[in-house]
């Protein structure tokens, strides 16, 4: 009894078992239905597990993302610097500062027009600083101002 049917005979005993795979296939390929299932299915899951993980973590923190990119977009603009002299009634303060690479600017030592006079109140002559500053009207402005710890 050649092996094929061996194995036809063996399993035809187990009940429910697909005895299809073993019938005579004269060109010796697997069936076209089963190659197209098994691919299929096969390419699913490859798409789901790359893809799942991307999604639960787009999912996890749209907001920080949104957040990471504004910081990262303010982060860019300011610009290093370091308190020489604070005239709140003028509401205006001197700063030693490095580029300002939004403005084109060298690092020098200038005064600044502020947004806000209330930015005034905390700082302090040798504090060291990172902030924005605008060209408005022709004025350098600064438009943001964060205290360095």
């Amino acid at each position: 009894m050649p092996s094929a049917q061996r194995s036809v005979a063996l399993f035809k005993g187990i009940s429910g078992f697909p005895t299809h795979f073993f019938q005579p296939n004269h060109s010796n390929e697997i069936p076209m239905k089963l190659l197209k299932k098994n691919l299929t299915l096969l390419a699913a899951s490859a798409l789901l597990s790359f893809s799942l993980p991307h999604l639960a973590q787009a999912a996890d923190s749209p907001a920080k993302d949104v957040k990471k990119t504004e910081m990262t977009a303010m982060s860019a603009d300011m610009s290093d610097g370091e308190i020489r002299k604070v005239d709140k009634d003028s509401s205006k303060v001197t700063i030693k500062h490095g580029e300002i690479k939004n403005l084109d600017m060298p690092p020098m030592t200038m005064v600044f027009k502020v947004k806000d006079p209330a930015m005034l109140d905390a700082l302090k002559v040798g504090d060291k600083i990172r902030f924005k500053a605008v060209s408005e009207k022709g004025s350098l402005i600064i438009a943001d101002l964060v205290p360095m710890k």
